[in-house]
Order: C-alpha cells, then sequence, then structure tokens
C-alpha cells in the first residue's frame, strides 16, 4: 500500500488558515450584531411612525418603549436617542445611536454610528429619509 509518510512537521499554511478563518469568525461576531440591530431599528421605526399616523402622536410615543423590547433592541438604545417631529405635514421619527466595537488582540476601538429617519409625507405615505 502506497500511502502518504507523515513526517511530522508544521503545515505553517493551515496555521494561518486556522488563524485568519478564527479573525474572520471574531470580527463577524463583533460586527454583525449592530448591523443586525439596525435593520431591527428600521422595523421599530416603521411600526411606530405608522402607528403616528394611525392614532397620534402620544400613543406612538409611549408605544417606543414597547417596540424597543418586543424586538429585543439592546439597552444601549433607549427612547431618548429616538425624536419625532414635524414638519410642516410630514410627520418625521429619527432614531441616531453609536455603538462601540473592540477588535481583538489589540487595544483598539471602532465607533459605528446608525441612524434610522422616516417620514410620512402630505399624503401618509411612508418614506426612507
Amino acid at each position: 500500500m502506497a500511502g502518504r509518510l507523515r513526517h511530522g512537521r508544521i503545515d505553517f499554511v493551515k496555521i494561518l488558515m486556522g488563524a485568519a478563518f478564527i479573525a474572520g469568525a471574531y470580527l463577524i461576531w463583533a460586527f454583525v450584531p449592530p448591523y443586525w440591530t439596525a435593520k431591527k431599528m428600521d422595523e421599530v421605526v416603521t411600526v411606530v411612525l405608522l402607528d403616528w399616523r394611525d392614532r397620534n402622536l402620544h400613543k406612538a410615543e409611549a408605544n417606543l418603549p414597547n417596540e424597543l423590547d418586543k424586538r429585543e433592541i439592546p439597552m444601549y438604545i433607549i427612547e431618548d436617542d429616538c425624536e419625532f417631529w414635524e414638519e410642516g405635514k410630514e410627520k418625521h421619527l429619527s432614531c441616531f445611536w453609536a455603538v462601540d466595537v473592540k477588535y481583538p488582540l489589540v487595544d483598539k476601538r471602532t465607533t459605528l454610528e446608525f441612524e434610522v429617519h422616516k417620514y410620512l409625507d402630505t399624503n401618509q405615505n411612508l418614506h426612507d429619509w
């Protein structure tokens, strides 16, 4: 039987590929959740803005914390990060927040800033800003 012989040598290419995989997995673990949260916040802003259209501003503002909890938005986003206002007959809702992400093995952080802004036009149609 002719088979491969193992010489006990270390395959550096495999070590580098493993290290790259681990680093990539960590970066995905660190960076994907903030972007996923931004996607969920887009849903929150849509629901609350439509609530404002269908009921009133006071009820929409009261519904905002419920929507944040319902969609399991992290605690670093609070109701005060969102602003309701009217511009003429348009109704606007904007939420802005920032998240610090730490890089692996180095003492470096990056701040990611997000904003979700939607509005209802004069015909009460929903638009992204």
